[in-house]
């Protein structure tokens, strides 16, 4: 997703243009008559702030730009895609993991079906044991899908924790970087 920031200061006009995609971030940056273009590839586990804060420190980029892109990316309006291609995926292990759901409700109840008729047939019951059986497997296999699904969403909900914190120590390590480059200049 392209986004443009501009500013202009002193009679120069600074513009940057950013496109973040999923395996590369271009950068095409303007600043009075000085043009620079730079493809950075995404080939380590790196924020996007990261890969792009080297660009800008080397091209003397003003802060004010730099802060209106911090914020962009924080703001993570520049991940629409990745948010569409994240739906995507969960769409798809949801619905892979409610066919294993229905497959094992369906072999616990076809497995009690199976024992309550044989049980019937050796101790001359009319179908007491075929219900027992069925309403067994449908018992068992409830509670397995309850503790596979509670199992799910309690290392869904530690992963979307870690990603968070790993966000804001990116943010936090990349302005006291700039702040520590300032003290130095």
């Amino acid at each position: 997703m392209k986004h443009v920031f501009s500013n202009t200061s002193e009679g120069i006009s600074e513009k940057l243009e950013l496109d973040i995609e999923e395996k590369w971030i271009y950068v095409y940056y303007t600043n009075g008559s000085i043009k620079k273009t730079a493809y950075i590839l995404k080939n380590a586990q790196k924020s996007n702030a990261q890969y792009i804060s080297h660009f800008l420190e080397e091209n003397h980029v003003s802060d004010l730009l730099i802060t209106d892109i911090e914020n962009f990316i924080a703001n993570d309006n520049s991940k629409k895609e990745t948010d569409w291609q994240r739906f995507t995926i969960f769409l798809i292990k949801m619905l892979s993991f409610n066919v294993v759901i229905c497959i094992m409700l369906g072999l616990t109840i076809f497995g009690g079906y199976k024992l309550g008729t044989f049980a019937d047939d050796k101790w001359g019951f009319e179908t007491l044991f075929t219900i027992i059986g069925v309403l067994s497997g449908l018992i068992l296999g409830g509670t397995i899908a309850y503790v596979m699904i509670m199992n799910y969403l309690k290392a869904h909900n530690t992963i979307e924790k870690k990603i968070s914190s790993q966000k804001i120590i990116d943010l936090k390590t990349i302005k006291n970087d700039k702040n520590k480059n300032k003290h130095i200049n």
